[in-house]
């Protein structure tokens, strides 16, 4: 590894001389303005014109510190000859590449590979927080204290679960950069605090009072995702071929995520479970599917499949009437698992039969509190009265 020169005297155009500490021309005394660095990397003769900074080697000691730095980048492994070129500079730059990360994360969603809420969620975190934020900052150069300002410098109005998955997608960032090699090691996280999610319960009672103040018309959807503890996708997929009204059993297979019908649920599992064991119950999907032997189950006055915002406009009007505060859709499957669990029912079978394993789908309310109680101490006659 060499310090080299292409200039030559500008009054003699003589060639410089190398010394130990500079060139110079022997003749004229001058000095070259510009120098770069000659060396061999991975058997193939190499040069560099600039610093890491990409300044240019305006000064025989700046080469030699560079110099001295690419040697020390080579015993350690970390040296890449990309740093040191201008032209690939923009390539790191934090805007360029995760445009390109957003393009592989839409070819993705485009495979049918993931759902279109996270693409819509990478899409959104990367132009409201990443970009504005990094701007054109080389990725290779983000540290830890870089990441934690990120973090410090949210907005402070976002839920926690919010800043959690900012945080999360911004990780997976700069994993997929590690993986391809791009990076040579990752930035540290800060650890992001969390408050359990509150996930409201509601009792069979309440459940039915409200879906009674639904029109007749819509009762049905919603009376399938309480009883079967499906989530509203599944139920709005539902296929007529994957309900037998002769064994009592639904085979749930496909989901709708947003407008998109997938043939695999969520979690990419099928599914058998018996159907809710109730004469009434049984009457409502014979109604249902009537004479039809194809098709979705569940199907609007139109004859069309139900979206998601009807489905979310009839729950909330309903509420309304009831005088229920504002609870998601989600809650019918919630509180299906939490009153099995209150019930008695196993919790390993009840995440099957939802077809999940997060457990945060199980939440005791006190009447299951007070069965523990009653175990370890049982009830006094006088407390029955």
């Amino acid at each position: 590894m060499k310090i080299r020169t292409r200039e030559r005297c500008p009054k003699c155009k003589g060639k410089f001389v190398a010394l130990d500490w500079t060139f110079i021309c022997p003749k004229c005394l001058t000095r070259p303005k510009k120098y770069y660095i000659e060396y061999c990397y991975k058997g193939k003769p190499r040069k560099i014109y600039n610093d890491y900074f990409k300044r240019p080697l305006f000064g025989y000691q700046q080469a030699v510190r560079e110099m001295d730095r690419i040697k020390f980048s080579m015993q350690g492994g970390e040296f890449d000859p990309d740093d040191y070129q201008g032209k690939r500079s923009s390539f790191y730059a934090f805007s360029t590449y995760s445009e390109k990360w957003l393009k592989k994360y839409t070819n993705l969603y485009n495979l049918n590979r993931i759902a279109p809420q996270t693409i819509k969620k990478i899409e959104g975190y990367a132009k409201n927080h990443y970009i504005p934020y990094f701007q054109n900052r080389d990725i290779r150069e983000i540290k830890n204290g870089d990441v934690e300002d990120f973090y410090l410098a949210l907005p402070k109005n976002l839920r926690q679960g919010t800043y959690r998955s900012i945080m999360n997608y911004l990780h997976k960032f700069f994993v997929d950069a590690l993986n391809r090699d791009d990076i040579k090691k990752m930035p540290r996280f800060p650890s992001v605090p969390g408050e359990p999610t509150k996930i409201t319960v509601l009792g069979d009672d309440l459940i039915a009072k409200i879906i009674d103040c639904i029109n007749e018309k819509h009762q049905g959807i919603f009376k399938y995702i309480w009883r079967q503890g499906v989530r509203p996708g599944e139920a709005r997929a539902l296929q007529i071929e994957n309900v037998d009204m002769v064994n009592k059993t639904v085979t749930i297979k496909e989901t709708f995520s947003g407008e998109i019908y997938h043939e695999k649920t969520k979690n990419k599992k099928i599914r058998e479970v018996p159907l809710y064991p109730d004469p009434d119950f049984y009457k409502l999907l014979f109604d249902q599917i009537g004479s039809r032997t194809g098709g979705f189950v569940f199907l609007n006055p139109r004859k069309l499949p139900y979206c998601m915002r009807t489905l979310s406009f009839v729950w909330s009007n309903a509420l309304k009437k009831c005088g229920v505060p504002h609870v998601r859709l989600y809650t019918l499957r919630h509180s299906f698992a939490t009153n099995a669990l209150n019930a008695g029912a196993p919790k390993d079978l009840i995440l099957k039969f939802i077809g999940t394993t997060v457990q945060s789908y199980l939440h005791d309310s006190m009447t299951g509190h007070n069965k523990v109680l009653n175990c370890i101490c049982p009830p006094s006659d006088d407390s029955k009265k």
